[in-house]
């Protein structure tokens, strides 16, 4: 999480962190209301909560467990549909280290969990890639796959958005020879709910109906 410094404040005790209005820091805890513990410059210490205006971040959710991730990335609708696309994310506070950050991916019917690693500089990263702030490492991999499968590719989608959403085109008509696929026609519009197989997608039409189809007959919008 970042916020950017509203005030200049200056550091009366060894625990606390001088920052200047304008500074950009790392929040890493918020359980106090009134001091955040933040970081800059590779220096950590605590500031006034009133002195920061937070970037807007609705995809942290502060401390839950694996399991609560996996109840709100896999809601589902009225209609059994399921509410999150692939891609669909949170932050969360790391369950068995309190000053680390957890990232939750919804990927088909089940949930990823990948472990936010920092350095002595100050530094994010889940593999080599290194980033300033946790808000670069979560808009890098919505360009760049999260997964390191050469077979599957992931991109990060925030929560609540549009484009936790996804659709697709279908390029050419298609008629089901099984119960579980779904026919559909030439430019029909499509709402993509799994891509764990990168054969056959599982989707949704217009009157609700689901069921798989081929991969190579969608284009993803």
């Amino acid at each position: 999480m970042e916020a950017r410094m509203k005030y200049s404040f200056d550091a009366t005790n060894s625990d606390e962190l001088t920052c200047k209005k304008g500074d950009l820091v790392k929040i890493l805890d918020t359980e106090d209301a009134d001091w955040y513990k933040a970081e800059m410059g590779g220096h950590e210490g605590l500031v006034p909560a009133t002195y920061l205006t937070m970037a807007p971040h609705p995809w942290f959710v502060g401390k839950k467990g694996r399991g609560d991730a996996e109840k709100i990335l896999n809601e589902k609708d009225r209609s059994g549909r399921s509410k999150h696309a692939d891609g669909t994310f949170l932050v969360r506070k790391s369950e068995n280290d309190p000053t680390s950050f957890s990232l939750s991916v919804k990927n088909g019917s089940s949930v990823q969990h990948f472990r936010i690693l920092n350095d002595s500089s100050g530094s994010y990263y889940l593999w080599s890639k290194h980033f300033k702030s946790i808000n670069e490492l979560i808009e890098n991999h919505k360009k760049e796959t999260i997964t390191r499968s050469p077979n599957t590719e992931l991109f990060l989608r925030e929560i609540g958005s549009k484009s936790s959403e996804v659709t697709a085109k279908a390029l050419y008509s298609f008629v089901a020879t099984l119960p579980e696929e779904l026919s559909f026609k030439a430019h029909e519009i499509l709402v993509i709910t799994d891509q764990s197989d990168p054969d056959w997608l599982v989707a949704e039409n217009s009157k609700g109906k689901t069921g798989i189809v081929p991969s190579n007959y969608v284009q993803i919008q």
